[in-house]
């Protein structure tokens, strides 16, 4: 990853994740707990569930 150098001024954005995340490769996650994971659009959470 390369978060090292990368200003922020607060908050999350899709620019951002582009940034620091290679969209070419798989992301993983290490976590042993699921999670609920929801859908954002225009910034905002929907009801639905992201799959």
């Amino acid at each position: 990853m390369k978060s090292n150098n990368i200003k922020r001024q607060g908050g999350y954005s899709a620019d951002l994740a582009n940034q620091i995340v290679n969209g070419s490769k798989p992301v993983h996650s290490l976590s042993i707990e699921l999670e609920t994971q929801f859908k954002f659009e225009e910034n905002k959470r929907t009801l639905s569930r992201a799959i």
